[in-house]
């Protein structure tokens, strides 16, 4: 499983590329990102994001978005 630092970083260029494109999903991964910082809902967050995949499509993702969350998730579940 990724680490919790490396986890942050690829977070981060997520919330960059929604950011860039005005794409309120951007929240979603802001407030992740923001449990994964404070250690209060680690478990929590990471569950969020393995069963998140459907934002992509109901969020308007890009196509370079949806390979930067399908990698998150695969690292999470590797």
């Amino acid at each position: 499983m990724i680490s919790i630092e490396n986890l942050i970083i690829k977070l981060d260029l997520l919330i960059e590329s929604l950011k860039s494109s005005s794409n309120a999903s951007s929240t979603f991964s802001e407030n992740i990102k923001s449990k994964l910082q404070t250690d209060t809902n680690t478990e929590d967050a990471i569950n969020q994001l393995t069963t998140c995949y459907a934002i992509t499509q109901y969020g308007n993702f890009t196509y370079a978005q949806d390979k930067i969350l399908a990698d998150i998730i695969r690292s999470i579940l590797n």
